[in-house]
This record gives structure tokens, sequence and C-alpha cells, in this order.
């Protein structure tokens, strides 16, 4: 299974959409970024890192 679908998997367990509706328009989301090759875990896992950094360095500043 390619890697893109086993997230889009593990998402839609996560996160339940309270209604069939939302759920389907959660999916076209997912679809259009897909299609316009946006990779979003990769983008999400670059912000967790970047913010991981921030506050290392901020940390490491305030210990002196």
């Amino acid at each position: 299974m390619h890697i893109e679908a086993e997230l889009d998997d593990i998402h839609a367990e996560r996160l339940c959409a309270p209604d069939p509706i939302l759920a389907e328009l959660w999916q076209v989301k997912r679809d259009i970024n897909r299609e316009a090759g946006y990779d979003i875990d990769k983008l999400a896992r670059m912000a967790h890192e970047a913010a991981e950094l921030a506050r290392r360095r901020w940390r490491e500043s305030e210990a002196g």
C-alpha cells in the first residue's frame, strides 16, 4: 500500500467526522491536496520539527 494511502487510513481512523457529509468533504480535501502535489504530512512534520528546534534553542538560551 502506498504510504499516502496508509496515512489517509490512519487520519480517517483518528479524525472521526461527526457526520457522513463532513467525512466526505474531508476526503475530497485530501484528494485535492494529493492531486495538487501537496504533502500535508511532510509539511506538518517539518513544522513540528521547526517548533521543537525553536523550543530547544530557547531553553538553551535561557539556561545560559
